[in-house]
C-alpha cells in the first residue's frame, strides 16, 4: 500500500510536534536523574553533617575523662616505666666469656 500525497502533508505538518514531545521525554528523563542525584547528594551532606557532630562529642567525653584522671597519670607513668625495664632486663643476654677471646684468623 502506498502513502498518498495527502497523508504526507499531513504527517509533514505534525513532524514538529512530535519532536517536540520526543525532546520533552528526553529532558524530562534528564531533569529526574538529576533531581535523584541531588537529593542523594543533600542526604550525603547531611550525613556527613551528623557524623562530624558525633565525632565532636566522642572528643569532649575523651577530654573530660582525662581530667578526672589526672591525679592518676603520675601512677600510671610509674607503672610503664617498671613495665619497660623489665622487658629491656628480659632481652639483655649476658655471657662472661663475652669479649674476652679475640679471633685474629677471620
Amino acid at each position: 500500500m502506498a502513502i498518498a500525497p495527502i497523508d504526507l502533508q499531513t504527517l509533514y505538518t505534525q513532524m514538529d510536534k512530535v519532536s517536540k514531545t520526543v525532546i520533552q521525554q528526553q529532558q524530562g528523563a534528564a531533569l529526574q536523574n538529576s533531581m535523584i542525584l541531588d537529593a542523594k547528594l543533600q542526604k550525603e551532606i547531611e550525613n556527613k553533617d551528623v557524623i562530624n557532630e558525633t565525632k565532636k562529642d566522642e572528643q569532649m567525653n575523651q577530654i573530660k575523662d582525662r581530667k578526672g584522671s589526672a591525679g592518676n597519670k603520675k601512677n600510671d607513668s610509674k607503672k610503664q616505666n617498671q613495665k619497660e625495664d623489665e622487658k629491656e632486663q628480659s632481652y639483655v643476654i649476658r655471657d662472661p666469656a663475652l669479649g674476652n677471646n679475640l679471633d685474629i684468623f677471620g
